[in-house]
């Protein structure tokens, strides 16, 4: 009987564990100006995007409601960034339920590096996972999943 109800219990751990992986990202939900999805290949067959190629990469930009609808379409890109004016890091960051690594500030930009449980890519950071990263000047802020590599 213990272990059934130890099984059911993991059960019911790991389907919450799964679903919350898999949730629509709640970043969708702010009020982004636009989206870029970074990957090595154009999305213009699959959606209404403007592209950028910048060597092996191509930049997909779009509205949020294009990506929004358009998500399940292109699980597997490089990168996705949300450009803000009206969102701060804070609302962010909040939003996403991350947990901050690091922060810093360069030339006047004030960049965070986060955890967020809602995207599975991450990249090393001081041996610490990181798969957020914020950029905001005047404003403007910049939030990258899981690196901004559009530049800030």
């Amino acid at each position: 009987m213990k272990k059934l109800i130890v099984f059911v219990l993991l059960a019911i751990c790991l389907g919450v564990t799964f679903e919350f992986k898999n949730a629509k990202m709640p970043i969708f939900s702010l009020p982004a100006q636009e989206v870029c999805f970074v990957d090595d290949s154009s999305y213009a067959e699959k959606f209404d995007v403007e592209t950028v190629q910048c060597g092996d990469l191509i930049f997909n930009f779009c509205s949020l409601n294009q990506a929004s609808k358009n998500i399940d379409k292109v699980k597997d890109f490089e990168a996705i960034q949300f450009y803000f004016s009206s969102t701060s890091a804070e609302e962010i960051l909040k939003n996403m339920k991350a947990k901050i690594i690091s922060e810093e500030n360069v030339d006047g930009i004030q960049i965070v590096n986060a955890y967020t449980p809602f995207f599975a890519k991450s990249v090393s950071l001081n041996n610490k996972k990181v798969n957020l990263q914020i950029a905001s000047k005047d404003g403007l802020v910049i939030a990258g999943l899981p690196m901004i590599l559009t530049g800030y």
